[in-house]
């Protein structure tokens, strides 16, 4: 996991100096304390509440004055999210997988829209999608996840993430205190994203309740008092339909605590990228398939007359690919991969050779409509 965040930059840890941690102990030790940086010690702190021990964060503070549009900007080599991104695939050959990117702006700060949510968060969503696309283009999938920080809780219009069609990114909503911090929630979300297999669905219920006590939309809990009575902010549903990733209860049910809503990305129902575990789990497979044929890279095939492969080539080709791809996505998907090279190819000098690879995910019961009633 990876995280840029806003920070002071003016204790042991700079404003865009890359840091790896593997527990609060540690990122305590190198500088990131309640005094220095209170915001990203509490959103560290929560991270490590729910991730499991050992788990690496790598962690960038950027400026209050740095917007999120520009942290994902890709051409923003020296002081955006891809400053901490390099630095995570030169330390050992890391590589961060999702990565949040928050912001709490400098006082005075005014969006320039009234959308429920900061206009910065929705502007970044085009840049943040292209630095997304650029690293997987290099063979390093990445998904991000924006923290939407909430500007007016009060507003009629709500920016809905599902009316975009952002398929590598996704928007965070809430938090578990109301400190005012931007990042509110972020820690949490990473971690139960850090505790979860790919295919696994990280509102997934029957793993049990995350370690906050409480959930806030804004300044607003986002449940009842147990009066009944009260202000309280009622439109949760309305958020989760729009397609954000928060927190959410269950009442009424045996399952006390708080969990995850669902996973979604900014992008359509439609859309096969939909879901967050669907991307981690497509992504996995990219990585596997491009480490499987890189070791084909240069290699000499047999040829029959007219320039296409030889049946024996290709189907050792496909053997080995759907072994290679099966042991990896062991538990990630669905049945077997499948791996098809069309036999009418022919070889000329300059032409790609196409390949075909396959996997199928797993479904998720996100709603269940029971039909209850007697039986005589």
């Amino acid at each position: 996991m990876g995280q840029v965040i806003t920070g002071a930059g003016t204790g042991t840890i700079g404003l865009l100096q890359p840091c790896k941690f593997v527990s609060l102990d540690d990122a305590v030790a190198q500088g990131l304390t309640a005094t220095a940086e209170p915001e990203a010690n509490e959103f560290v702190t929560e991270f490590y509440n729910d991730a499991p021990i050992g788990s690496v964060l790598y962690l960038m503070l950027a400026a209050n004055t740095s917007t999120i549009a520009e942290l994902c900007d890709k051409t923003n080599t020296t002081g955006g999210a891809s400053v901490l991104l390099n630095f995570a695939i030169g330390n050992a050959g890391g590589q961060i997988r999702v990565l949040g990117i928050s912001r709490s702006p400098q006082s005075g700060y005014t969006p320039s829209t009234d959308e429920f949510i900061d206009s910065d968060a929705i502007a970044a969503g085009t840049n943040a999608q292209a630095l997304a696309a650029q690293y997987f283009a290099q063979n390093t999938p990445l998904r991000i996840l924006i923290g939407a920080r909430v500007t007016d809780a009060s507003s009629a219009t709500v920016f809905a993430p599902n009316s975009i069609a952002y398929n590598a990114i996704g928007y965070t909503i809430g938090g578990s205190t109301t400190s005012g911090f931007g990042s509110v929630g972020m820690g949490t979300i990473l971690a139960k994203v850090a505790a979860t297999q790919p295919q696994v669905n990280i509102g997934r219920v029957k793993d049990g309740p995350l370690s906050i006590s409480a959930w806030y939309i804004g300044a607003l809990p986002s449940t009842p008092p147990a009066s009944g009575t009260g202000s309280w902010y009622e439109q949760l549903n309305v958020l989760i339909n729009s397609g954000y990733i928060t927190c959410t209860t269950y009442p009424n049910s045996n399952k006390a605590g708080y969990y995850v809503s669902d996973d979604p990305m900014a992008t359509s129902d439609t859309d096969d990228y939909q879901s967050l575990a669907n991307c981690r789990v497509i992504d996995k497979a990219a990585i596997i398939a491009y480490q499987a044929f890189l070791n084909y890279v240069n290699s000499e095939v047999l040829l029959q007359a007219g320039g296409t492969m030889d049946p024996a080539d290709i189907a050792d080709i496909q053997s080995q690919i759907v072994n290679t791809m099966a042991q990896g996505l062991s538990g990630n998907i669905s049945g077997s991969p499948s791996c098809y090279i069309n036999p009418a190819q022919v070889f000329t000098a300059g032409t790609p050779f196409q390949v075909q690879v396959r996997v199928i995910p797993y479904g998720y019961l996100k709603q269940i409509v029971v039909n209850l009633g007697f039986s005589f």
